[in-house]
């Protein structure tokens, strides 16, 4: 829990794609990339 002073930060992503709809990686390669990239919250989109 944030002190009254302190700034959270969270990064979301909520329109990713994998090979599966209309992207280039596969699920794990697409969560693996986000996680490298500081992603905390991550939706893959089926289409």
């Amino acid at each position: 829990m944030a002190h009254d002073n302190e700034k959270l930060s969270v990064i979301y992503d909520l329109h990713s794609h994998t090979k599966a709809s209309e992207g280039d990686l596969t699920p794990l390669e697409l969560v693996d990339r986000a996680v490298l990239m500081g992603v905390d919250v991550l939706a893959i989109m089926k289409k």
